[in-house]
């Protein structure tokens, strides 16, 4: 029998870092983590050795690239879990709609459930997390892995939710503020530095091409870019900010030394920095063909004070 008191569900080193305030904010002992990864990074790698340190890690990655692969990737973990008869009395999560937590949700025992904000997912209204359909794939994995919980499921039964963004709407009404790191706003004689935070967004939309990429990059004439992990873009006329540090870490230590310019198309580390220093200047950018397609999410960074830069022809 694996036992703690309470358990943290993790995807990304964000989740991680709003784990750990979690963790800060309300003294939580006996710790746990399990944290699933699809791809292994510096990032990724940094996170979790800076975790291990303070806390027992289960790690799993999930390496399947097919509906049949994920099904043999749940089994193995449903499997995994049943071997190790987990009970804790509390479970933290922040991807309510992904079937490795349903899975774990469904083989733990436990008494209370939190949630955690995952990201833009949170603030996406007419997303996977508050319009919600399974396909009949969806439908016969769950049957056939004895999966019994689902994001309806959740949101009825968490006891708080966990959220770096106040004042916006979200998972559930029974809301628990949390803070990221404030940064105090930069000294104004500082030197400026424009980066660009990228995305994987090519697999997407074929319009974010490496050449639209290098165009925008050329116009906004920024300093630095920095990719996504996941990111396979080679855009050869810019220079690349490299760090172990997701963005939210990394502008704690840049913030001392320049005054900081963010741009992106709909990043949410953007947001993140917004709620961390709310004098940081920053612009989602886009052009008609963007504004008209992804409207949606433009709106999100709208409702979050961060303004728009229209690319001209």
């Amino acid at each position: 029998m694996t036992q703690n008191n309470n358990l943290f569900i993790c995807f990304t080193p964000l989740q991680i870092l709003i784990a750990r305030k979690i963790i800060e904010q309300d003294r939580c002992d006996n710790v746990s983590f399990i944290v699933f990864y699809y791809l292994k990074t510096k990032k990724f790698d940094h996170y979790i050795n800076l975790l291990r340190k303070d806390y027992p890690v289960k790690d799993f990655q999930i390496k399947s690239t097919t509906k049949l692969q994920r099904f043999a990737d749940l089994l193995s973990w449903k499997k995994y879990l049943q071997e190790h008869d987990f009970h804790v009395d509390s479970i933290y999560l922040a991807s309510i709609d992904n079937p490795f937590v349903l899975i774990s949700l469904s083989n733990i025992q436990f008494n209370k459930l939190y949630t955690f904000d995952d990201g833009l997912a949170n603030l996406n209204y007419k997303g996977v997390y508050y319009i919600y359909r399974e396909n009949s794939f969806q439908k016969l994995m769950k049957i056939l892995l004895g999966i019994r919980w689902d994001i309806k499921k959740i949101k009825n039964n968490l006891l708080s939710h966990y959220t770096i963004y106040p004042d916006q709407r979200n998972i559930s009404n029974r809301i628990m503020n949390l803070f990221l790191q404030r940064v105090v706003s930069s000294d104004s004689k500082l030197p400026k530095l424009k980066v660009f935070v990228g995305q994987p967004l090519g697999p997407i939309d074929k319009y974010f091409s490496v050449y639209y990429l290098n165009e925008v990059l050329r116009k906004l004439d920024v300093d630095y870019y920095i990719p996504h992990p996941r990111e396979e873009y080679n855009l050869y006329k810019t220079k690349y900010l490299d760090s172990d540090l997701i963005i939210e870490d990394l502008y704690l230590e840049l913030s001392k030394k320049y005054n900081v310019v963010f741009y992106t198309f709909f990043s949410t580390a953007l947001i993140n920095i917004k709620m961390m220093d709310s004098n940081c200047t920053m612009y989602f950018v886009y052009d008609d063909y963007l504004m008209n397609k992804y409207s949606e999410l433009y709106a999100i960074f709208k409702r979050a004070n961060i303004k728009g830069h229209l690319l001209h022809s």
